[in-house]
């Protein structure tokens, strides 16, 4: 036999005399067997092996069957695991599971890898990468920005990672989400098709501006047209909770406000009476946005957070106007975006200034951004 092939078993036990806590043994034999003619060599297929402890053996095809050389530089079974045998942190129980599928499929059945282990240790071919402290932190902030979808998180997420390998995708994204809220403004108004006694009455609360009164609307016309902005308003306004609370238990004790969260600040609403210019202090929001005029916000600091775990290196006593190129027509632009009701939603996310901004911003744009 050894003038015709080498014995398996010969490189089994000079692979144990090594003491090496793993050995894996790998063939990739056609077996189809020239030797026909002879009568002591008639069978195909290579015999079934048993794995000496702490040994891994992987053949081409099971016990007694033949492999197929395929039509390539390799053979199926070479190519398929060439491919799986680089995936970091993949357990070699797990590489040849995968591989076994793609040669199955390629040969249409007709070949099926086989192997047997006796391995006492985990085994990877390609450690899986260890994240640096600043990788992991961009991977977690970008799963949150995703998730958001907000134009000013993706650039901040961009402006505090700009070597990330996640940059590209955050271009992406934003180009997508401008595009989506561009196509959002450019939608014919939905007000054209409320009925009289509806804008009217919208009117009307619009001019009370109690909660009671906008909840009135959403009484008389819980489907109406006006009532993504009615459903805003009245979130505004209160801000702590639903509207109504069913459970019999007493309410929790009222939060100190200089402890509340940037978004549950009391937000007075404008009068839409009142025209708002970029100069004009405002007179409604929060306190924060109260006596402050439209120049000087966009060109100060944020008081909060733009994302929830932000570091505080990346925004205190930082610009605005360092993530944000706002000029009057760019931000007249964003503006239009809360003054149209379909989607002003928008106005409830979270604002690195704790809300009230948004809702000046949308009178102004109603007001021709003056």
């Amino acid at each position: 036999m050894d003038l015709l092939a080498v014995e398996a078993r010969s490189i089994l036990l000079q692979m144990a005399s090594a003491h090496n806590r793993a050995n894996i043994v790998i063939l990739d034999a056609c077996r189809n067997n020239p030797f026909e003619g002879l009568p002591d060599l008639k069978d195909n297929g290579l015999a079934e092996m048993k794995a000496p402890p702490g040994t891994f053996i992987a053949l081409a095809t099971a016990p007694g069957g033949v492999a197929l050389d395929g039509l390539g530089a390799n053979s199926p079974f070479t190519m398929a695991l060439a491919e799986h045998m680089g995936q970091p942190g993949l357990a070699i129980e797990q590489v040849f599971k995968n591989m076994r599928k793609d040669v199955m499929a390629a040969t249409r059945g007709q070949q099926t890898p086989w192997d047997t282990s006796s391995l006492l240790t985990d085994f990877t071919f390609v450690a899986e990468k260890v994240l640096s402290a600043e990788d992991r932190a961009a991977l977690q902030l970008w799963n949150t920005v995703q998730q958001l979808r907000d134009p000013v998180q993706i650039m901040l997420f961009v402006r505090a990672y700009p070597e990330s390998k996640y940059v590209p995708d955050a271009y992406s994204l934003l180009e997508q989400v401008m595009a989506e809220e561009i196509a959002a403004v450019a939608k014919p108004s939905a007000q054209t098709s409320a009925s009289d006694e509806e804008r009217a009455l919208f009117e009307a609360v619009k001019g009370e501006g109690t909660a009671d009164a906008f909840q009135t609307y959403l009484d008389a016309f819980p489907k109406g047209v006006f009532l993504e902005e009615a459903r805003e308003r009245l979130a505004a306004l209160k801000p702590s909770g639903p509207l109504t609370d069913p459970s019999p238990e007493p309410a929790p004790t009222p939060v100190p406000v200089a402890e509340a969260a940037p978004d549950k600040d009391e937000i007075k609403l404008p009068d839409e009476a009142v025209v708002i210019t970029m100069t004009s202090p405002l007179i409604a929001g929060n306190d924060v946005v109260r006596d402050q005029t439209i120049s000087q916000l966009i060109n100060g600091s944020p008081k909060f957070p733009p994302i929830e775990g932000l570091p505080d290196e990346l925004w205190k006593e930082q610009k605005c106007s360092n993530c944000h190129q706002w000029t009057k027509e760019a931000l007249c632009q964003q503006a239009q975006v809360y003054a149209d009701a379909e989607v002003s939603r928008s106005i409830n996310k979270q604002h690195p200034y704790g809300g009230g901004l948004k809702v000046n911003l949308r009178q102004w744009a109603k007001g021709g951004c003056q």
